[in-house]
């Protein structure tokens, strides 16, 4: 009986595998299975018949998930999910051992598969580029050119022109006792008034830039050498003075100031006017009757010589910038354009407490003489023979105070004279 019951069940059992087989081939053929072609080896798919790869355990479980009323449904196209990553072209992956791949028709999904071809577009980029970039990124960048146009549109800053340095016309005109003597702009000397003692044997100087001048003349020249005419005091030899850049004269001494600050003096020294070999640091010089004065560099004045009338009292004088000797008295011009002075003031010459806006001074015998800035000048002493009479000259740019009488310069080089004239010292044209 059991031999019977067996035999019956295991012949249902092959009825039932055979059904089942059927059905499955039948819901394949009709498009209710389908098997995903990506995952299969090309070479295995295209190589191996659909009967030989068609598995069978896999074919049971299939159909068990399946629902047995599914309406035939025609196959979506299979699409790769964008997460998969692409496959290099030429190189599948390879199938895993002990597991063959599900059956399907594979010629027409392959070659109708879309995404697949996406997938073989997307993997044509070269692997290098990414370094290539990266290189690309650490570079510095170039510096951008500027076109010719755009250098020419760019404004120009302002160019200043050079500060030109003012003309110095001190030491370009002295008024003597009785003469004149003023330098030319070639550097040549022209004179006027007395030809006593060959005062005004000058005709021969050149390369001259300061003159002065007393009962003699003195020239000094750019190579800072000294030239002499006339009669010269105590017959002292001061032609071969050098490195000198400053000089003055008087009627008893002649003084100079060297490169150095130092300072020479030659003549007649009865009361020490000449014992100025320990001064320093000089800016300036002048000499009177019988006195010698130097401006220092700080401001300060030093004297030597006669003091008869106060004309050394100058200890307390400071910020001087220039100085001027007459007789007598002493002249100095402050750097904020005032002017002090001390000595003999008999005729109102050292009457200067007033003066404002001075550029240059000079002292005569007995009168002072004052240029101001704007060209004009004032006189203030003795008037005797009119030599303070400068109340209307203007564009002057130099002056000087004689004996008795006064000159002036003119920008265009001119000279204009006042004052005694007995010796046609004036007659310097107009």
């Amino acid at each position: 009986m059991r031999k019977f019951l067996r035999g019956v069940f295991y012949t249902l059992l092959v009825l039932a595998l055979m059904a089942l087989t059927g059905l499955t081939v039948y819901l394949f053929s009709i498009g209710v299975i389908t098997v995903d072609l990506s995952k299969l080896s090309r070479e295995t798919a295209m190589a191996t018949e659909p009967e030989a790869r068609m598995p069978t355990e896999p074919v049971g479980t299939l159909l068990l998930e399946v629902p047995e009323e599914t309406p035939p449904t025609v196959p979506p196209t299979e699409t790769i999910p964008e997460t998969e990553e692409p496959m290099v072209p030429e190189t599948q992956p390879e199938t895993t051992e002990g597991t063959e791949p599900t059956a399907t028709e594979p010629e027409e999904t392959m070659e109708t598969t879309e995404p697949e071809e996406t997938a073989l577009l997307s993997e044509t980029v070269p692997e290098t580029e990414a370094p290539a970039q990266i290189q690309l990124a650490e570079t510095e960048p170039a510096p951008e050119e500027t076109t010719d146009q755009e250098i020419e549109e760019e404004p120009e800053p302002p160019t200043e022109p050079p500060e030109e340095e003012p003309v110095s016309y001190v030491g370009l005109l002295a008024a003597g006792s009785y003469h004149n003597v003023w330098v030319r702009p070639d550097g040549t000397v022209g004179t006027s008034g007395s030809m006593e003692s060959g005062r005004r044997n000058t005709s021969q100087w050149t390369n001259v830039t300061r003159v002065a001048a007393y009962h003699h003349t003195v020239g000094l020249r750019e190579d800072g050498t000294v030239l002499v005419a006339g009669q010269v005091p105590g017959k002292a030899s001061i032609a071969g003075w050098t490195d000198i850049v400053d000089i003055d004269a008087s009627a008893n001494n002649t003084v100079g100031l060297t490169q150095a600050g130092t300072v020479v003096c030659e003549g007649y020294n009865t009361y020490g006017q000449c014992d100025v070999s320990g001064w320093r640091d000089m800016v300036d010089v002048a000499v009177g009757y019988r006195t010698t004065y130097g401006v220092k560099a700080n401001g300060t004045v030093l004297a030597a010589g006669n003091n008869d009338y106060g004309q050394r009292e100058i200890e307390g004088w400071t910020d001087i910038v220039a100085i001027s000797a007459g007789d007598y008295h002493v002249v100095g011009l402050k750097a904020d354009g005032t002017v002090v002075a001390v000595g003999q003031n008999n005729a109102g010459q050292c009457d200067v407490e007033f003066w404002s806006d001075i550029v240059a001074i000079s002292a005569g015998a007995n009168h002072t003489v004052g240029l101001r800035a704007d060209g004009t000048v004032i006189a203030t002493g003795r008037n005797a023979y009119g030599q303070c009479n400068v109340g209307g000259w203007t564009d002057i740019v130099a002056i000087s105070a004689g004996f008795n009488h006064t000159v002036g310069m003119r920008a265009n080089g001119t000279l204009v004279a006042v004052g005694s004239n007995g010796c046609s010292q004036c007659d310097v044209g107009s």
